[in-house]
């Protein structure tokens, strides 16, 4: 078990902004998290925020604007280049919909995830450039480090316009590249997903061909999808996307997406970024982990409401067929790391017969157990040729890090918290002794990093815990990455031993049910997983400390407050009031 800190992110110098309207909490939370102006606070809370930047900013983009209007003139074909994940997948949607609306010479392709790997892929450009004759490729969400495969492109007299947001190598492609994480760009926002770089190539194609604002607003759904299933941080221009896409998505306009919200039992449901990300983003990324990624392609353009039922089916069963072979591959890699990888630092598991399509929901899942680096390694169709996926913790940044060792891999990319790559089998032992040495230096130069931390943003009492001071604090939703649930403290909590119950089929979760010292009513606390942490490891103290966000539970027409639990331990009366407390 990691050590766990819990951080109180509150202090005696935080002061709140007085604002007319606006409860004090929600200033101290916002201040604590950095936003500290009143007009930044109006347009973080507000139902129609206006923060945007010009897309001509983007470096490449006018550029890339004038090539388009060049093909468009010629009637050449415009070809789309996805990628297989959820950001691929909207990202192709967008612009096929958008071109759509007024030019039919255009087509997309999606690489097989196992036959032909991510990003730009030689042997299938050579058969799309025979097949399709495009005049211009327009990659999405990949292709910032195809440098052969652009130059093959060149060779061919096909135009390219790379629109990709993950960290760009030393050398760009030979092609107009439209990344705002490219060195020389100076757009003032860096964290768009792969989608919402698209949406803003789009934003320049309709101010220069003085297209209906229409076309841009009915996408919006797509870049809210995208937005959380990459987990880019919901702060910025992506929480005004975000904001405008959800309204899109609860609107139920596209028909796609409305059957398989229905499918999924979502139908009835105000769609929060919560549901996109443990439930509709999976379910579009199974159809490339363990089918085909164009039939969420597909769903997501249909105007065919009995097409749109069989591919939101189809999409459910891959759903469940991959959960049942990631719970396979995550069993073999946990027997395999607690036989021989348990005293390392950085979690490298290379397992021959693994399924490509799941390596990097067993890697989040490695790290979110031990809270270490991970990279999860498979053979691909050639056998001594491996691919991987990896998952960082807060703090390690895990392209940097590996970039170091470029010179083993075939292929590499990605951003601080996510990558893949390819690599001669030979080279793992290297790259695993390697990336564990410099893992144990930043460990021993920052004990705290391989620690996960717990933030606190105020400790509470018992007469905040009302309906009203729920509704207060969600005029901050969207939560998500950048804009984590705000997490209270609540000390001394007394459960008597009938109101310790566990939960769920296998008995796992757990439901605590007590007062507060000298409280007045009860307070109910719910764990999902907390089972072996009370009763096991904190062996079922009568008096706890609890760390949740306070939710309403709703259950047979009653209306109740309820805490879900992040974290707990026993209370102490001797412990000492510092900011932080660290534990096993």
């Amino acid at each position: 078990m990691y050590k766990t800190i819990w951080e109180n992110v509150e202090t005696e110098s935080d002061e709140s902004i007085e604002m007319q309207g606006i409860d004090p909490v929600i200033t101290r939370i916002l201040h604590q998290k950095g936003i500290r102006e009143a007009e930044e606070i109006h347009e973080f809370l507000s139902d129609k925020p206006k923060k945007t930047y010009d897309p001509f900013l983007m470096k490449d983009l006018a550029k890339a604007c004038d090539l388009i209007e060049q093909v468009l003139e010629k009637q050449g074909h415009i070809l789309v280049y996805g990628d297989y994940d959820v950001d691929g997948i909207t990202s192709t949607t967008l612009l096929m919909n958008f071109f759509q609306s007024f030019y039919t010479n255009i087509s997309y392709h999606i690489p097989n995830r196992q036959e032909e790997g991510y990003g730009l892929n030689r042997e299938t450009l050579e058969e799309l450039v025979e097949t399709r004759k495009p005049t211009l490729l327009i990659s999405v969400d990949c292709g910032i480090t195809a440098l052969e495969e652009v130059a093959y492109l060149n060779s061919k007299g096909v135009g390219v316009i790379i629109t990709d947001h993950h960290t760009p190598g030393e050398e760009l492609p030979e092609a107009l590249v439209v990344n705002p994480k490219r060195g020389d760009c100076e757009y003032p926002f860096k964290e768009l997903c792969g989608c919402g770089v698209a949406f803003k190539l789009t934003q320049g194609l309709q101010r220069r061909l003085k297209l209906d604002k229409k076309m841009l607003n009915q996408n919006l759904d797509l870049v809210a999808l995208a937005t959380v299933a990459d987990v880019v941080p919901l702060r910025d221009e992506n929480r005004t996307l975000l904001k405008y896409g959800l309204q899109r998505i609860n609107e139920r306009r596209r028909l796609g997406l409305k059957i398989l919200l229905e499918e999924i039992r979502l139908g009835d449901k105000k769609i929060m970024p919560g549901h996109i990300g443990f439930m509709i983003g999976p379910h579009f990324n199974a159809g490339g982990r363990v089918a085909d990624a164009r039939t969420g392609v597909e769903l997501l353009l249909t105007k065919d409401q009995n097409r749109a039922g069989e591919i939101a089916r189809h999409l459910a069963r891959c759903n469940e067929e991959r959960q049942e072979i990631q719970q396979v591959g995550l069993d073999r890699c946990l027997e395999e790391i607690e036989q021989k990888y348990l005293e390392d630092d950085f979690l490298i598991v290379d397992l021959p017969g693994l399924h490509e399509g799941v390596i990097g929901i067993i890697a989040g899942r490695i790290k979110e157990i031990y809270y270490r680096p991970v990279l999860v390694l498979t053979n691909s169709e050639d056998p001594e040729t491996y691919k991987g996926s990896g998952r960082s913790i807060e703090g390690f940044d895990l392209y940097q890090e590996m970039a170091q060792y470029k010179d083993l891999f075939q292929k590499f990319g990605g951003h601080p918290a996510a990558c893949g790559l390819s690599l001669d089998r030979k080279n793992i032992p290297k790259l695993r002794h390697e990336l564990n040495k410099r893992a144990k230096e930043l460990k021993k130069s920052n004990q705290e990093l391989f620690m996960k931390k717990i933030k606190i943003y105020a400790k509470v009492g018992e007469e905040k815990l009302q309906k009203g001071f729920i509704e207060t604090i969600q005029q901050m939703e969207p939560y998500g990455m950048g804009n984590e649930k705000p997490l209270f403290l609540l000390e001394d909590l007394r459960v008597p031993d009938q109101g310790k119950i566990r939960l769920g089929k296998e008995k796992t979760h757990l439901k605590l049910k007590g007062r507060v010292t000298g409280g007045k009513r009860d307070v109910e606390a719910l764990g999902f997983n907390m089972v072996e942490r009370y009763f096991e490891q904190l062996k079922s103290p009568n008096a706890i400390d609890v760390v949740f966000f306070p939710e309403m539970n709703v259950w047979n027409g009653r209306e109740s407050v309820q805490l879900m639990i992040q974290d707990l331990r026993a209370h102490d009366e001797e412990r000492s009031e510092t900011k932080r407390q660290q534990y096993y």
